[in-house]
């Protein structure tokens, strides 16, 4: 049996051309398969959001984080969120990392906005000091307001002190969002 290979060569003459179609939105030939592709990327990324909102559980507040953060700064994260002794190493080792630590560092590092809930449910309004700019978690005037001294405890705080698991599953969702981990699809029965 003989084996037959088409390679695509945009290059080549006549490369990128098909059949011709009948319909409405049917390309004749020839069409620039590059071109197309090129718009579809741009389209892509035109829908896609750069920003994630991770709601703080029982309150009307949520955090909206930057989602477009590159993979070095999330291992630089996870290297930060190792014992001391171990942060040299070549490889990270998950069963290491301090996940309290490292949900602290995701979220401090990429939080854009701190949200509240109006009295519509649907309804989000930024928080904002005196002069109209954005509150974040390091902002002094929060700090001042929750009596902490640092973004880090202002998050435990906010999160609620020894729920650490709030946290972890907040930067986790971050970080699935931005694609670096595989998300939790806890609607999905694993049974069938």
């Amino acid at each position: 049996m003989s084996e037959t290979r088409t390679v695509f060569d945009g290059s080549a003459v006549g490369a990128g051309t098909g059949p011709a179609t009948d319909g409405p939105n049917d390309l004749a030939p020839p069409y620039d398969a590059l071109a197309m592709l090129r718009e579809q990327v741009e389209e892509r990324d035109s829908e896609e959001q750069s920003t994630c909102s991770v709601e703080v559980p029982g309150l009307g507040w949520r955090l909206v984080c930057d989602i477009t953060f590159p993979y070095a700064k999330y291992m630089e994260w996870q290297k930060l969120a190792l014992p001391k002794n171990q942060r040299n190493g070549r490889r990270t080792n998950p069963l290491s990392l301090n996940q309290a630590d490292l949900a602290l560092s995701v979220l401090l590092n990429t939080c854009v906005e701190v949200q509240y809930q109006r009295t519509d449910p649907n309804e989000w309004e930024t928080l904002c000091d005196s002069a109209g700019a954005p509150l974040l978690p390091g902002s002094d005037s929060l700090l001042r307001q929750f009596n902490v001294v640092d973004p880090r405890s202002f998050m435990r705080k906010l999160f609620g002190q020894g729920r650490e698991a709030r946290l972890v599953e907040a930067s986790q969702k971050v970080v699935a969002k931005a694609g670096w981990v595989e998300g939790d699809d806890g609607d999905e029965d694993p049974t069938g």
